[in-house]
């Protein structure tokens, strides 16, 4: 049984840099599958490199990541993330100080260029699927 949140309900649950959880292979699988049968013409995997999810957590004040769907300029599913501070707003500008000892602002990381598989011809670039 499926439990849909309305956004009242999500925006109630509190944020925090501990949100989320491991929750292991089976029920991985399982929930990956479940929304692939029920989806099957969204489903995606995307893939995104640990050095720019390093960037965006390493900016001052950051707590966690915002992913959302989106879709890129040629008009495909694509993710873009951010991070966000404590109260889970998006970083989208930070201070620090500059080399010269000057306060400077910069503008947050905002990431997309994920890869997406499967590729076109339904393969997997790095030979995983869920059934292992």
């Amino acid at each position: 049984m499926s439990k849909n949140l309305r956004n009242s309900e999500i925006s109630a649950i509190p944020f925090s840099t501990s949100t989320g959880e491991e929750v292991g292979l089976e029920l991985g699988a399982k929930m990956v599958k479940s929304f692939y049968d029920a989806f099957p013409e969204q489903y995606n995997n995307f893939l995104c490199g640990r050095e720019i999810i390093e960037k965006i957590l390493s900016q001052p004040g950051c707590a966690g990541l915002s992913i959302q769907t989106a879709l890129n300029e040629e008009g495909a599913r694509t993710l873009v993330f951010s991070g966000v501070d404590a109260d889970a707003q998006q970083i989208l500008k930070y201070t620090v100080i500059g080399e010269n000892g000057n306060m400077e602002i910069r503008n947050g990381y905002i990431s997309d260029r994920v890869i997406t598989t499967p590729n076109p011809d339904g393969t997997y670039p790095t030979g995983w699927n869920w059934s292992a």
